[in-house]
């Protein structure tokens, strides 16, 4: 009974280290759901010429974090005038990183200010910050959520041996 006890004691200590290294790894996540977001927008007004709410609408169904985002921007859309009020992308779950979600901000700012040709240009420009963002963020969440999980490991083999 003594053994199997230790056994659950190692096991939780390295589930929460697992658990603790997905907030790490979510991050990148998110960013690289912002940057499919953006290209979706690049092709559909480039090839459709499409209103902003139809564009949206077809991203829709590329994971739920990201329909439940686009149903959240709709309701809180005035009127045809499609906006991403700041905290959307992070109380939705979509994004955690501020940079990224001021990023995603501006991209739907432009929408009806400018022609098609502009809002291309800036969303490129949009989506290359994007890019650079998880390439800045991609190396250490990956080594943080090493880290944790070792940490996990560690921690479980201590606390293993304390009672034995």
């Amino acid at each position: 009974m003594k053994l199997l006890g230790i056994v659950l004691v190692f096991l939780s200590f390295v589930f929460c280290g697992i658990a603790a290294s997905k907030k790490y790894l979510s991050l990148t996540e998110g960013i690289e759901k912002a940057e499919k977001l953006i290209n979706t927008i690049i092709d559909g007004i480039l090839n459709d010429r499409s209103t902003m709410e139809e564009i949206l609408q077809r991203a829709k169904g590329m994971d739920e974090k990201t329909d439940v985002f686009i149903d959240a921007v709709l309701k809180n859309s005035e009127g045809k005038r499609i906006m991403l009020k700041k905290e959307i992308a992070s109380e939705t779950g979509f994004c955690s990183d501020d940079y990224t979600n001021k990023l995603l901000q501006e991209a739907f700012d432009i929408f009806g200010k400018t022609t098609a040709e502009e809002q291309i240009s800036r969303l490129k420009h949009i989506r290359g910050g994007i890019i650079t963002r998880r390439e800045e963020l991609l190396q250490p969440s990956l080594q943080k959520a090493k880290l944790s999980r070792s940490f996990g490991i560690i921690a479980g083999l201590l606390a293993a041996v304390i009672l034995l």
